[in-house]
């Protein structure tokens, strides 16, 4: 703003001060002549009494002719000095002013535009100064509404100008993109997806801005650059002042993998709950009668003389009667799923894993399975029920070795990670085997489902259960004949 529009500022807009006379009228003067004409008045009010005490002695001065006419030269340079003093002080007070009101002018818009609903400007105060400190501190508000306001919003959100020009990024949207909010509020949204790569991405804000349409639930995939790029449901919405006219641009968007990956783990605890009832009342109709079987092979292998061939086929009847009986309470482990509150206790991850490793080398048969740990160099630690988790992991393990019958290198890694400003335990099982079929991959945690003839179908249903009963998540990643990786991120403790 130059001196031209300022006082044309100062001639049209009210920023005054109030004196009262004696009778409490109100008198208002502009803080343009104010300032000035109040160190004009110390100027004056000084030199005044400085020339008074100067005259005084002058009058009552015995001194000679020459000397009392030299003390008038200096009495009226004294004058001159002092008119030229007033002038200055004048000046300096307009600068002052100038100094004082234009950012009170700045900030009085400011509120203005707030108070009509705009949320998109922010004050250019660049002054170290109470008033700068004031602009900063109008800014920060500005930038906290904003925050809030979109943190309100479910899913990511960023708000932009009709620039665009990003001026709001919430807390989802800094987890969704890796990019932190400061770094990204007041540039161009180009620096979030680049244009070339973001065609339709940019055609949906062009009409937004310039045709007034809004979009909901669209599909598109939102690139970051060449290498990363996430599919998105979005939603535009318009920010608009009190007379229609458009100030800029709410864009909510939600990953579609992330939101189909919730669905779809809904659905498959739905489907537990129901066939673990189901499995719970087989499983004991089952138990009773294989008992009885069980029993009676037994006496008939004690009867049979051991060189009779028919005390191999008792023998075989109780090898196959222990099998289904391992199968059986497979499923009642899996049905009966007792409260976590009642098991929970503070648990080292690295050491948790140690110990399952132990049993997993025990299970295993032949060599060529080679394993490495890759832990955190500080201890993780959670709160959860450690025969379900090491359940879980052992059942996720074994099913890794299985997958590398011809042996391989089977990882287990460790570290920590947040998820919506939560601490999370991350632990990666990972294979070299023959990986998942993709036509498959979505079906692997359901109950019953499997690939290998001899298996029950419920290790890694079981494996699930146990993470989701702890409020965690397991993410799998597969190429066939390259091998799998298992990520289970579990809420860790605060001070791990």
């Amino acid at each position: 703003m130059g001196f031209k529009s300022f006082f044309h500022y100062l001639t049209t807009k009210r920023i005054d001060i109030s004196f009262s006379d004696l009778r409490n009228e109100q008198v208002h003067v502009r803080l343009i002549i104010a300032i000035p004409l109040i160190i004009m008045v110390l100027v004056i009010g000084y030199g005044i009494i400085y020339l008074g005490v100067f005259h005084t002695l002058l009058t009552t001065s015995s001194e000679s002719t020459g000397q009392v006419e030299h003390l008038f030269q200096a009495l009226t340079s004294l004058k001159r000095q002092l008119i030229g003093s007033v002038l200055v002080s004048f000046v300096v007070g307009i600068f002052l002013a100038y100094a004082i009101v234009l950012p009170l002018q700045k900030i009085t818009i400011g509120a203005r535009t707030v108070s009509s609903g705009d949320l998109t400007k922010t004050l250019n105060i660049n002054q170290d100064d109470e008033i700068g400190a004031l602009g900063r501190a109008f800014n920060e508000m500005l930038l906290s509404l904003n925050r809030y306001f979109l943190n309100s919003i479910t899913g990511a959100a960023l708000t932009l100008n009709k620039a665009h020009q990003v001026i709001g990024f919430n807390e989802t949207a800094e987890l969704a993109l890796g990019r932190s909010g400061a770094g990204v509020v007041g540039r161009h949204v180009s620096t979030l997806f680049p244009r070339g790569l973001n065609e339709k991405f940019y055609a949906l804000l062009d009409e937004a801005m310039g045709e007034g349409r809004t979009h909901s639930q669209t599909e598109l995939t939102l690139a970051m650059n060449k290498y990363r790029s996430i599919p998105v449901s979005l939603t535009t919405s318009l920010l608009k002042k009190e007379d229609d006219s458009i100030l800029g641009l709410i864009v909510n968007f939600q990953d579609i993998d992330k939101i189909k990956n919730e669905n779809r783990q809904a659905q498959i605890m739905s489907k537990l709950t129901s066939l673990g009832t189901l499995a719970a009342g087989l499983a004991h109709e089952i138990k009773n009668p294989l008992a009885s079987i069980k029993g009676l092979a037994e006496l008939i292998r004690e009867e049979v003389d051991p060189a009779d061939h028919k005390r191999k086929y008792a023998d075989t009847i109780i090898k196959e009667m222990d099998k289904l009986n391992k199968a059986v309470e497979t499923i009642l482990d899996f049905a009966q799923q007792k409260p976590l509150e009642k098991h929970v206790k503070l648990i080292n991850v690295n050491e948790l894993l140690d110990e399952t490793i132990e049993l997993l080398l025990h299970g295993i048969k032949g060599d060529g399975i080679r394993i490495i740990k890759e832990y955190a160099g500080r201890p993780v630690q959670l709160l959860g029920d450690t025969y379900r988790l090491q359940q879980a992991f052992l059942n996720m393990a074994l099913n890794a070795v299985e997958s590398m019958p011809e042996g391989g290198t089977f990882t287990v890694s460790t570290g920590m990670t947040h998820e919506g400003g939560r601490p999370m335990a991350r632990i990666t099982l990972t294979d070299t085997g023959k990986g998942i079929a993709p036509e498959i991959i979505d079906r692997i945690f359901d109950p019953f489902f499997t690939t290998d003839p001899a298996g029950t179908g419920l290790g890694l249903s079981i494996a699930h259960q146990a993470i989701i009963s702890h409020e965690g998540h397991i993410e799998v990643a597969s190429r066939p004949e390259e091998g799998s990786a298992f990520s289970v991120y579990l809420p860790a403790k605060e001070d791990a």
